[in-house]
């Protein structure tokens, strides 16, 4: 299990090492020495994460609220999370916990994107509305986001069928156009299982 880690572990560290900090609560960056995290006060930033992989999926508006400020308030700083799961012991693959979907018949060249983002009409209130009210919620207490493109329990190394070099690169500018002046996200590409074939290894390039 720890060799599985590694390749996660690493990919944390690098993406934080590139990352351009923000003037934002919740952002960190690499210290001048390069040796450790630090905040935007240049102060020692500590990383106690939580996994909250379905928080986007799972929670309503008030359970977010409740759960952010709970770990806010038990110290932790990061939650790691996906922005997508493809996870039965979550909820259907690719949905949320009120059936809307992350993306047109399963497509992720097609984000599922609906007009309007009013929280009080289920019409307009779309998947990925809510994943970024959760963003902006976390960032309200403080709580910076390890965000995962997609996460998936079929079977180990399972990701590799639903993201590919085709479909790979649209979905990451949608995310990146999307989410990507957020301040409070650390991108997290790949997981704990490694890249083995060319084909997934050029995918994370």
């Amino acid at each position: 299990m720890l060799s599985k880690m590694i390749p996660l572990t690493l990919a944390i560290v690098v993406l934080a090492i590139g990352f351009s900090p923000c003037v934002a609560f919740g952002q960190v960056r690499v210290s001048p020495n390069g040796r450790y995290l630090t905040d935007l006060q240049d102060r020692p930033f500590f990383w106690l994460g939580d996994t909250g992989w379905g928080l986007f999926q799972i929670p309503d508006r008030d359970e977010v609220e409740f759960y952010l400020k709970t770990r806010s308030e038990q110290g932790f700083t990061v939650v790691h999370a996906a922005a997508c799961h493809d996870n039965p012991f979550i909820t259907p693959a690719l949905q949320n916990r009120w059936g809307d979907p992350a993306f047109v018949d399963g497509d992720l060249t097609k984000p599922a994107i609906t007009p309007g983002n009013d929280p009080n009409n289920p019409e307009e209130y779309d998947y990925w509305d809510h994943v970024e009210y959760v963003i902006d919620a976390a960032n309200r207490h403080g709580i910076t986001i390890v965000f995962l493109p997609i996460f998936t329990m079929e079977k180990e190394g399972g990701g590799y069928q639903r993201i590919d070099l085709k479909n790979g690169p649209v979905y990451a500018r949608f995310l990146g156009q999307r989410f990507g002046k957020k301040q409070n996200l650390i991108w997290c590409l790949g997981g704990d299982v490694l890249a083995d074939t060319e084909q997934e290894k050029q995918l994370w390039h």
